[in-house]
């Protein structure tokens, strides 16, 4: 379809725009152009458009204008009429025929003294018609063609002899399709020599668009906001042209006039189809650019906070194209360009909670498996067969395999050793986290995560390249275990097992203690109420033979109970304090000590005379005289204070105390 620049000027300020960004932003919406060509006089550029069957309403100068003034976000220049005064209005009423159920708007005025046969086109409207290869034929016609092409709306001029057999209102089985027909066929525009023996009548028709409508070759669009000014525009130059005159003015009008149509879209939906905007942080459109995009389109959006659901009114001339929620979602993109839209698939990574015990039995896992031990998996449902009395039965189970709840993890991991050695793997160093049951008051179960370890190398000790490796003994193991307790910070101690009591958390550690060798047991204590949460030991003969190695240790913790003994060390515990600038003094002393003497009482002792200016303690040297089974050691004491030099009554009162400890341990 063909549009002239100059006319599309006339309804929108296209000056401040370059024609080339005019095109390219046709194109970006959607109507692609197709040719652009110039006048023979270069006063005017015609732009070939291609438009595509849904967008059938833009079928004139002024639905384009309207279409780029949306694009463009201008204002038109023209503004519509909708003033009704002076004219006769009629209603058509619902029980009258068919067609004029279709019929929004008919208007109809008699003209008087009309004379063609003289009378030329003005050049201009040729050249309109020119443009769109229509032939110029008398005044009628072409101003007809004319306002077709400039507002979308024709008219007719008919003897008044004919209307009446044409709009005939009480016809039943009349039809739209029929009377475009005869309105045609009795139109006098072809007629070069039109007379005056009877009246003319001028009639403008506005229906809906419809299935019957779209079979009629006429750009007729139900779209009544400019329909008065194309019938002043046509009349103005009918009357100009012709000489003609205007009589009374008749209105037929529906009163069934067709309502806007109401969607409801949610801002979800269009968050999710047209996804981030292609800026750095990748944020959706907000709910304010949707609305003025939204009010840009001409569809009176509402928007409901709680609900986040904007209310759309599609405007008549779009409800033939508008029918879903994608085709909203659509338009808003066309509109707001989907260039500005991320072509990548942009996810929101959000962090899901993790709990304080998911991530210390994170790092438990992970210290053992750095210190070396391989972490396995298994099943705790056991095997029935064995008669476990501290094992859980399960009703009705899947098979007899599968009959119980493990109350150890232990077991399971003699069960893993059993099979590793049975496949040539004699270096087993394995662990494993998972749920034990236990069966406790009141028929009740508990459910624990423990942590149980199997250790069985024959080559985990090796002194040197020279000598032969060694299995370790019970101190390596707990060498181990130490090492993994410094690693989590977890605050507990490790001392021998010598009685273990049957109620809380002991019972558990109760219900395992039949799995070690009660000679060679050390128990895991928390440093707060020395309870005991978990046992380090030498296997069972019985099961060592079932296995047919000697040194198998193993260990189980109760990781509940561990867990609330790791501190976080997000926090230092010492405190930073500048370097004093004074000089410092130094004192060493010599002091007699036995074989039960412990060094951090004597340096307590050292402490308590001049806590306040002493730096350092520094044992230096020993000395030992087997004749005298005496021993000695050499401390070094640094004094300094931070804010001033010691003076010489400060060093009289540190040897004063210095003797009198030297005294002490004489």
């Amino acid at each position: 379809m063909k549009f002239s620049w100059k006319l599309l000027s006339t309804f929108i300020n296209l000056e401040q725009i370059p024609f080339d960004k005019l095109i390219n932003k046709l194109t970006l919406a959607g109507i692609e152009v197709e040719q652009i060509n110039s006048t023979i006089d270069k006063l005017d550029q015609i732009i070939e458009l291609n438009i595509t069957s849904n967008r059938s309403e833009i079928c004139s100068t002024i639905s384009l204008a309207k279409e780029l003034s949306i694009i463009l976000d201008i204002p038109l220049k023209i503004w519509p009429i909708n003033s009704t005064k002076n004219l006769v209005n009629e209603r058509i009423e619902k029980h009258e025929c068919k067609a004029y159920s279709d019929i929004m708007n008919i208007s109809a005025m008699q003209i008087d003294n009309i004379n063609i046969e003289f009378k030329s086109t003005p050049q201009w409207i040729v050249d309109h018609l020119k443009t769109h290869e229509i032939k110029s034929l008398n005044i009628l016609y072409d101003i007809n063609q004319y306002i077709k092409i400039k507002w979308g709306q024709i008219f007719y001029i008919l003897d008044e002899t004919n209307i009446d057999n044409i709009l005939h209102r009480k016809t039943k089985n009349l039809d739209i399709k029929s009377i475009i027909s005869q309105l045609q066929q009795n139109s006098l525009f072809k007629n070069s020599k039109i007379t005056n023996k009877y009246p003319k009548i001028l009639i403008f028709i506005n229906f809906q668009l419809n299935k019957e409508k779209q079979k009629i070759d006429i750009c007729n669009t139900y779209d009544l906001e400019y329909y008065k000014n194309a019938q002043i525009d046509a009349i103005q130059l009918i009357t100009t042209f012709t000489q003609c005159n205007i009589s009374k003015v008749y209105n037929l009008y529906n009163i069934n006039q067709k309502s806007n149509k109401i969607l409801k879209i949610s801002k979800d939906d269009i968050d999710t189809i047209l996804g981030q905007i292609n800026q750095k942080n990748y944020k959706f459109l907000s709910h304010k650019e949707i609305i003025n995009t939204l009010k840009q389109l001409k569809f009176s959006p509402t928007y409901n906070k709680k609900l986040e659901q904007f209310t759309i009114n599609i405007p008549h001339n779009r409800q033939h194209d508008i029918k879903r929620k994608i085709d909203i979602i659509e338009e808003i993109g066309r509109i707001y360009g989907f260039k500005c839209f991320s072509n990548k698939n942009i996810l929101n990574k959000k962090i899901g909670y993790i709990s304080d015990s998911s991530k210390k039995i994170k790092k438990i896992r992970k210290t053992l498996r750095d210190l070396g031990l391989n972490e396995v998996i298994n099943c705790c449902i056991v095997d029935g067969h064995k008669d476990r009395k501290k094992h859980i039965k399960l009703h009705n189970p899947l098979s007899q395999e599968q009959g119980e709840l493990r109350c150890n993890i232990i077991e399971n991991l003699i069960n893993n050793c059993q099979n590793n050695l049975k496949h040539g793997n004699n270096r087993i160093e394995v662990f494993e986290v998972g749920k034990i049951f236990e069966k406790g008051t009141q028929n009740k179960y508990i459910e624990r995560i423990s942590l149980g370890g199997l250790i069985n190398n024959d080559f985990l000790i090796q002194a040197s390249w020279s000598s032969k490796p060694q299995a370790g003994n019970i101190l390596h193991i707990k060498g181990v275990i130490e090492t993994f307790i410094e690693n989590i910070n977890a605050q507990v101690n490790l001392r021998d097992v010598y009685k273990v009591k049957s109620n809380g958390t002991n019972k558990y550690i109760n219900s395992i203690k039949y799995l070690f060798n009660e000679q060679k047991i050390i128990g895991i204590y928390k440093d707060s109420n020395q309870k005991l949460i978990g046992i380090i030991g030498k296997l069972n003969k019985t099961y060592s033979k079932n296995i047919g190695k000697s040194n198998v240790y193993i260990f189980e913790i109760d990781i509940n109970q561990l867990s609330q003994t790791i501190s976080s060390s997000n926090h230092l515990n010492h405190i930073i304090r500048s370097y004093s600038n004074y000089p410092s003094v130094t004192r060493d002393i010599s002091i007699k000590v036995d074989n039960v003497t412990q060094l951090d009482e004597i340096k307590t002792s050292i402490l308590n005379t001049n806590i306040s200016l002493i730096e350092s303690i520094e044992i230096f040297n020993e000395y030992i005289n087997k004749e005298l089974d005496l021993k000695f050691i050499g401390i070094r004491i640094t004094y300094r204070a931070k804010n001033r030099t010691l003076n010489s009554t400060d060093i009289q009162y540190i040897d004063e105390e210095l003797k009198k400890l030297t005294n002490q341990y004489k």
